[in-house]
């Protein structure tokens, strides 16, 4: 039979057990983690500086983890945060530490402890040599089909392989392997969606923190297949005019030691402190009260997983269209961007397809905003259905959408792609019930033929597909000179608009209108002339429906 305490005594433990996780929670070090050292020598102005002084204030990131990081209400953790633990110990000196921003006031701040490479932060000085160095790793999609399972960098040469945009090591990646296709991210959702979906053969991403992503979002498909020669170097940084601190730290770091194995061990994996408090009741024989850990261990967890699934949910609603689910024109524009680079790279060419939905306004204005969601959102289907799975479909705004069509060989492919999606849009929309008729209007442009630029990419197709509708709508269009030069005429009638009515070049006129039975005069046409000063009388029809 089970002995049940005497309830004094349940209270007496429980209590035991919450002083534990609060000392564990705010204790100086980990307990089982503490590096041999011995004080720092510091000389006698040093030690007046810290005795004078006693705080200095850090800038500490709160979302690398598990480099620095910060949930919700909690204290600050990870590497960083001990090394400055490390540094309390051997001087004494004391740590307020506040969030760091790219904006914040230098003047109120004076340590900084994650810089990452060689860039340099305005009125700081680093700490050398660094204290950090973390390896970059290759992480592909386990169930991915293709040749990528085990690889290294030069497995890779040829592949589409997403990096950090600001990474040190892209120009030399570019350099080593310049068949390699680089896709630039800002964040590692962004590149764990494309790997997953198989936009991209692998990322390669800083090990540490990648290794956290993986396990707090349980990503299953990600698997890490290698290490590279690239590394990330971590620094701090001191005001400059701290020159007795910068002295301080660079000593306690030197003593302390890059890349100390007592600190980076404990990081290398998830771990929390309640996990060492696992260890400390076991010792104590409290088997008692393991579901209450494995508790807070889930909530602790819970509450990690739910700070960064926001900040996914964030990145999403930034990145795509609620409707459609589908990128949306902040994506697009970083994505074509990538787009024009690889093909300059590779001499290689692509197509924009700019659709616009005939008659939506009608069905909206007549239906419903209800259905017209569900048409958006049945329309964006029947279009990825059509687009291979290696080019990309986003919904820029309203009905519209584009398409990037990438390596085409010939214009009959396009050809056979907008009939294709015109057929597809053409048949009955089932909604409610009902049956809903629309077609669309498809404008193209091309890479390089047309423009080397995105933005002129779009216009020429945006103008393409007002083409398409002004010949009767559900067809398509490719942008041609002949439609440059309308567009041209028309930008500069609009310019000249703007000034010929100041320089009074505009002439009424009247035409009579006559009663043919009695020869009279009934009234009179009001009619305008325009007097251009350089290129003469210019017809009605040429600018009344511009004006």
């Amino acid at each position: 039979m089970a002995m049940m305490l005497p309830k004094s005594l349940q209270i007496a433990i429980f209590s035991f057990i919450i002083s534990i996780l609060l000392a564990l929670n705010t204790a100086d070090v980990h307990a089982e983690n503490r590096p041999n050292v011995s004080k720092v020598d510091l000389t006698s102005e040093e030690l007046n500086w810290i005795a004078v002084n006693k705080t200095v204030t850090a800038a500490v990131k709160a979302g690398w983890m598990p480099i620095e990081y910060k949930i919700e209400s909690e204290p600050s953790r990870g590497i960083s945060v001990d090394y400055l633990r490390k540094i309390t110990e051997l001087t004494g000196l004391n740590f307020k530490i506040v969030e760091y921003n790219e904006v914040f006031d230098h003047t109120k701040v004076q340590l900084v402890t994650g810089l990452v490479g060689k860039s340099g932060l305005d009125h700081y000085s680093k700490i050398y040599p660094p204290h950090l160095h973390i390896p970059y790793a290759i992480y592909i999609n386990k169930g991915a089909k293709n040749d990528y399972r085990t690889v290294n960098l030069d497995d890779l040469s040829s592949a589409r392989v997403a990096i950090y945009k600001n990474a040190s090591f892209g120009n030399e990646l570019k350099r080593i392997y310049p068949r390699m296709q680089l896709v630039y991210v800002e964040i590692a959702d962004e590149a764990f969606e494309y790997l997953k979906n198989n936009t991209i053969d692998a990322y390669i991403g800083n090990e540490f923190v990648i290794d956290y992503h993986i396990e707090f979002h349980r990503l299953g498909f990600a698997q890490k297949s290698s290490a590279t020669r690239f590394e990330s170097i971590v620094s701090m940084a001191v005001r400059d005019d701290e020159l007795i601190l910068h002295s301080i730290i660079t000593k306690s770091l030197k003593k302390i030691g890059a890349d100390n194995p007592q600190i980076i061990d404990y990081w290398k994996t998830p771990v929390s402190a309640v996990n060492s408090l696992f260890k400390i009741l076991s010792a104590l024989f409290l088997l008692a009260f393991v579901g209450l850990i494995f508790k807070l261990l889930s909530i602790r967890k819970k509450s990690k997983i739910e700070a960064l699934e926001n900040q996914k949910m964030i990145w999403n609603q930034a990145n795509f269209d609620r409707q459609t689910n589908l990128p949306n024109r902040n994506f697009f524009e970083r994505k074509i961007k990538e787009v024009i680079q690889d093909a300059k790279a590779q001499s290689t060419n692509f197509a924009v397809l700019f659709l616009d939905l005939d008659d939506f306004k009608y069905v909206n204005d007549i239906s419903g905003h209800s259905v017209g969601d569900q048409l958006l959102h049945e329309a964006s289907k029947r279009i990825c259905k059509c687009v291979a799975e290696n080019d990309f479909t986003a919904r820029i705004g309203g009905d519209e959408f584009v398409i990037i069509v990438q390596r085409i060989k010939d214009v009959l492919f396009i050809n056979g792609l907008c009939q294709t999606i015109l057929d597809e849009l053409r048949r009955p929309f089932s909604i409610n019930d009902h049956d809903y008729y629309i077609s669309a209007s498809i404008g193209v442009s091309l890479f390089p033929k047309d423009t080397e630029t995105y933005e002129e990419l779009l216009s020429y197709a945006d103008q393409a597909m007002y083409q398409a509708k002004k010949l009767g709508r559900d067809r398509y269009a490719y942008f041609t000179e002949e439609l440059q030069a309308k567009i041209n005429e028309k930008i500069t009638i609009t310019n000249s608009l703007r000034q010929a009515l100041d320089g009074n070049q505009f002439e009424l006129v009247y035409q009579p209108i006559v009663d043919l039975s009695t020869l009279k005069v009934g009234k009179a046409e009001a009619l305008i002339r325009w007097h251009h000063p350089e290129q003469g009388l210019i017809r009605p029809d040429q600018f009344i429906g511009i004006a």
